[in-house]
């Protein structure tokens, strides 16, 4: 199924049970929505711990992203669960830049059954959207970018002398031939 897809984003209930666990083992990144409620910040930690239970029962790990979502500005409480999030630094090294406003047009769209695409005008939940699925795809090349790197890094083949030798060699070849 990867193979004919650059992304797939599987959307789970917040509870932790057999179809979450297997949707995790399966993933690549996982993201974690919270929204600036009074008890978020304690769902988020009982997320954090069960998902490090499963990576520890079954010998992997996870790479997991935090997004807020439904931030309102107006809010105190919005800003309140912004500033844990970015005080904490578990949660800071983890959390995208990029937050999702709260607005209407979401909810509108999907009981139209469209996409907030669908839509000419423009709205915070489309830009918030835009940039969100942007930074995601820079984030997701760098951890490629990242991964390849350290397969292809000669230091993993040869010591650095070997490879000036190497190099000294190539250059005499070129020069006598």
């Amino acid at each position: 199924m990867k193979k004919y897809y650059d992304f797939i984003f599987i959307d789970c209930p917040p509870s932790l049970g057999q179809t979450v666990t297997a949707a995790s083992l399966a993933a690549d990144y996982i993201v974690v929505p919270v929204d600036p409620e009074r008890f978020s910040l304690s769902g988020l930690n009982v997320t954090l711990n069960e998902l490090e239970k499963v990576a520890k029962k079954f010998e992997t790990s996870f790479n997991i992203k935090i997004v807020l979502n439904k931030f309102d500005a107006r809010t105190s409480l919005s800003h309140q669960v912004l500033a844990a999030l970015f005080s904490d630094k578990n949660y800071q090294q983890r959390l995208f830049k990029t937050f999702i406003r709260t607005c209407q047009e979401l909810p509108n769209s999907i009981s139209k059954g469209k996409t907030l695409f669908d839509s000419l005008r423009s709205s915070t939940g489309k830009e918030d959207t835009d940039l969100l699925a942007r930074e995601f795809i820079e984030f997701t090349r760098i951890q490629e970018t990242d991964i390849e790197s350290e397969k292809i890094q000669p230091s993993n083949i040869y010591s650095e002398s070997h490879i000036k030798e190497d190099t000294l060699i190539t250059e005499l070849d070129t020069t006598n031939g």
